[in-house]
């Protein structure tokens, strides 16, 4: 296999700035659900995974998420039925890759290869715009339904206690 870096119009550098400031902002995000469990961790499970919909975040955490406080959700559900817990879904993975028919470098992947998943042709800010592929999960629900959140919460909360 012979890839031709030289096309790509994204330096390796420039890409692994993006990934870092992706997962500085999941690290934020797993932090502030941390914080959010931990206060709620006396609750019956079920409190807490109701806790965790978007209608209670958005009347009781919104700094959670900027989303919340606009009234704008991040996937195609029903507000009774997003979870917010599943911001940032353990599934996603942040690897580096190249994909050689677009000559392009792309970040993450789905853990479980959800069909629901796909490649996102993004720009940079900064500067000339330069081209890169995200994995964008706008479409799955799988972090979202109640029993994904209620197995989540459980073993969120072993380490908690």
């Amino acid at each position: 296999m012979n890839i031709d870096l030289s096309k790509a119009n994204l330096t390796f550098q420039e890409l692994w700035e993006i990934k870092t400031r992706v997962i500085a902002m999941r690290d934020v995000i797993i932090q502030k659900r941390n914080l959010r469990l931990s206060e709620l961790k006396d609750l019956e499970l079920e409190k807490i995974v109701e806790k965790f919909s978007f209608k209670s975040m958005q009347a009781e955490y919104q700094e959670f998420c900027p989303m919340l406080i606009n009234d704008k959700k991040c996937h195609d559900l029903k507000a009774e039925d997003l979870s917010c817990y599943g911001c940032i879904c353990p599934n996603y993975d942040f690897e580096i890759g190249f994909d050689e028919k677009q000559n392009l470098y792309k970040i993450g992947f789905c853990r479980v290869n959800s069909k629901e998943g796909f490649y996102k042709l993004t720009q940079t800010r900064e500067g000339t715009p330069k081209e890169y592929l995200i994995w964008n999960c706008v479409n799955c629900n799988i972090p979202h339904n109640k029993a994904f959140v209620e197995k989540e919460v459980k073993k969120s909360l072993r380490n908690i206690i």
